[in-house]
């Protein structure tokens, strides 16, 4: 039962790690769109934060810090992965310039 729950961990931890870059992604892009940019940035920062903070404390709750890693280990091999495929991934204004 154990083994199940730490695979849980990890996979929480990944899936949280693929929402907050992709809502990074997402503000990024959309900053210069936005009215308040400050707003925007601290709003999208704190939504960020907020979600992946529960998602460690629900993985980690009761003293489970076996579980706690699991996750964080999910998160970080996730968001390495992500953030390698939207470095490589070229922006609108790269394609028009041709670099």
């Amino acid at each position: 039962m154990n083994i199940i729950l730490i695979i849980a961990a990890f996979f929480g931890g990944a899936i949280a790690a693929y929402i907050y870059t992709m809502m990074l992604w997402k503000s990024v892009r959309s900053i210069g769109a936005a009215k308040k940019n400050i707003l925007f940035i601290m709003g999208g920062f704190a939504l960020r934060i907020g979600f992946c903070l529960a998602v460690f404390i629900a993985a980690g709750y009761g003293g489970h810090f076996d579980r706690l890693i699991a996750c964080a280990v999910g998160f970080i091999i996730v968001r390495a992965i992500r953030v390698n495929m939207l470095k490589n991934k070229k922006t609108g204004a790269e394609k028009i310039n041709g670099n």
